[in-house]
């Protein structure tokens, strides 16, 4: 008869589980550098798929690639405990989901909106990186994308701090 093989030990469960909708790395200061490196990436990927948009506003691939980015940062903020960041760049991807099932092309207002949420979210990415509450709320830019989505306009989002011009 064979052996049976050697047993192997049983992990232990984590003394304290993760709370629900948690992630256990919310404190982890590493991956929120990962996630900084990561959305800084992301961010200028989507600014150059933008670019190609000027030109070729009808491009599915490159409006799917500013989609993906706004997915991706959702997904890495909120694995880090960011959930506002992760909200402002859900109610961008919903955009670019309805744009794209519409086959809709990148008009001058989504390249503007698009635009100015990227510089938005980049600020955001400084000023968490530079440890500063740097007055970005999500609401800022579901404002702006509800706006957006109401009347096909991009009325304004301004960063933090900056003053307003009417």
């Amino acid at each position: 008869l064979d052996a049976l093989p050697p047993s192997r030990p049983v992990p232990l469960l984590p003394a304290t589980p993760t709370p629900a909708g948690k992630t256990g790395l919310e404190d982890d200061d590493e991956m929120r550098e990962v996630f900084l490196e990561e959305a800084r990436e992301v961010i200028s990927g989507a600014e150059q798929s933008l670019a190609a948009l000027v030109s070729k506003a009808d491009d599915l691939g490159e409006m799917t690639s500013v989609r993906r980015a706004f997915h991706t940062l959702k997904g890495s903020s909120r694995m880090v405990g960011l959930a506002a960041f992760g909200e402002a760049a859900w109610s961008c991807e919903q955009l670019y989901n309805r744009r794209l099932a519409d086959s809709q092309p990148a008009d001058g207002e989504l390249l503007a909106l698009t635009t100015d949420v990227l510089a938005y979210l980049g600020d955001w990415v400084e000023a968490i990186g530079e440890g500063r509450d740097g007055g970005h709320r999500a609401l800022d830019v579901q404002g702006a994308v509800e706006t957006f989505g109401i009347d096909g306009k991009h009325g304004v989002l301004t960063l933090p701090g900056a003053p307003i011009v009417l």
